[in-house]
């Protein structure tokens, strides 16, 4: 286990070291990035693509889920204030990533769930929801929230999550 561990800091940190020059860029997508999320669903919905309410399940329980499982593994988070002087305003466990959970949620659910009216558009919309799920599960890493195990492992529930509710 410490082997492992020693592995998943080790990438952690070599991840994070690409993100050190544009670090302003990277605290910024970790704080508003979520809003690129809604933004996409209320077009989506507003649409009339899907009803606004269908990606409300997976969300709430793969939340709930992770607020157990943080509850249960208790993984501390590493120094993020000292690491890269990001702010949070909650403080919870760092194993899974919740907005790496919310964001495979969502960009799965707004991705399956809505009925395009073409495969141009899906693509498009595709292509937005996966950019910028990557771009917010990065930002966790590059801001020194979270581990590389923390993010795959919020990714692996949102993404069951989703498509459990399909």
């Amino acid at each position: 286990m410490k082997r492992f561990l020693s592995l998943d800091r080790t990438l952690t940190e070599r991840l994070r070291s690409y993100g050190k020059g544009s670090l302003e860029f990277w605290k910024f997508i970790a704080s508003k990035g979520m809003l690129g999320f809604v933004g996409i669903w209320i077009g989506v919905a507003g649409m009339g693509w899907m009803m606004w309410w269908e990606p409300l399940v997976p969300l709430v329980l793969s939340y709930v889920t992770l607020l157990i499982v943080q509850a249960i593994v208790k993984r501390e988070r590493q120094n993020f204030e000292k690491i890269s002087g990001y702010k949070m305003w909650i403080r919870t466990y760092s194993f899974p990533s919740g907005h790496s959970t919310e964001s495979a949620v969502l960009a799965f659910a707004l991705a399956l769930y809505p009925a395009y009216p073409d495969a141009v558009l899906f693509s498009v919309v595709c292509g937005l929801l996966s950019l910028l799920c990557l771009l917010v599960v990065y930002s966790r890493i590059a801001v020194g929230v979270h581990y590389v195990t923390d993010v795959i492992a919020g990714l692996c529930l949102g993404t069951l999550y989703a498509v459990a509710f399909m």
